[in-house]
């Protein structure tokens, strides 16, 4: 392990999620791969996008030792409140020989030891389930900042430690239709792509997108890297007739519209 990844790893930050009869340790998959761990997790933990959630018999364990083996610390965990009922974790999909092969990016980049993770993994999820969140159609950025952080805020919660980008599309009537996690890392113009932003808007059949990618440190202010990945998709957009409709900022509960405040 080199030493930019161990001090990664030590700024990290784990929290253990518990309902009446089990736990699991939160866990980015990227640490996972850092730690060689990928062919040793059970079935017993779960995996939701970038994050997996180790069972607290085994796998965690196995995750503690692996980190002090490699640090020389003890990793620093907190607990969030236990669940009164079964975890909506349970509902995760468990963990398999899949996750070893789309951990194959994450083994690249982590090789080429930088801190941007590239998409090991594009699906569309649905945002939330349930009546009558898909009925008010996004036309202005005003509905926007007041929809989307309530959307997403159960998705960001669970990624907290890292900037995520991600689009979500539209249909022709602008009614958000699903997610799509794009990558993960410090945003940069040449680590989102267009081909892997417009694949995934032209698979979900998206009349318009909006881009959407949250602050960690809750501040919402844009950057200039922020802006330039606006300026750049909104011109890939136009050529391919995928009107992207405005890129939206979230921090914690606030969200900003990089539209209005150009």
């Amino acid at each position: 392990m080199n030493d930019d990844t161990r001090k990664r790893l030590l700024k990290r930050r784990y929290r253990f999620f518990s309902d009446p009869s089990h736990a699991w340790l939160r866990v980015p998959m990227a640490d996972i791969v850092a730690l060689r761990l990928e062919d040793s997790i059970t079935q017993f933990s779960y995996t939701r996008d970038s994050i997996v959630y180790l069972e607290e018999d085994n796998d965690a364990t196995l995750f503690r030792i692996a980190y002090q083996n490699a640090t020389g610390e003890l990793p620093t965990i907190t607990e969030a409140p236990p669940a009164n009922n079964a975890s909506r974790i349970r509902g995760y999909a468990a963990w398999n020989r899949r996750n070893v092969l789309l951990n194959v990016e994450l083994r690249k980049q982590r090789d080429k030891q930088t801190d941007a993770l590239p998409v090991f993994e594009t699906r569309l999820a649905k945002i939330q389930e349930g009546s009558g969140r898909y009925e008010t159609p996004i036309t202005s950025t005003r509905i926007a900042c007041d929809t989307l952080p309530a959307l997403l805020r159960d998705y960001f919660a669970d990624r907290c430690d890292c900037e995520e980008f991600a689009i979500v599309t539209l249909d022709t009537k602008h009614r958000p239709t699903g997610l799509v996690r794009v990558t993960r890392g410090t945003l940069d113009a040449s680590l989102v792509h267009p081909r892997e932003v417009f694949r995934a808007a032209i698979a979900a059949s998206a009349s318009a997108i909006i881009l959407v990618h949250n602050h960690p440190s809750g501040d919402t202010t844009p950057s200039r890297e922020d802006r330039a990945v606006t300026d750049r998709l909104t011109e890939c957009g136009k050529m391919l007739g995928i009107n992207v409709l405005d890129h939206i900022v979230i921090g914690g509960a606030n969200a900003t519209s990089i539209r209005e405040a150009a």
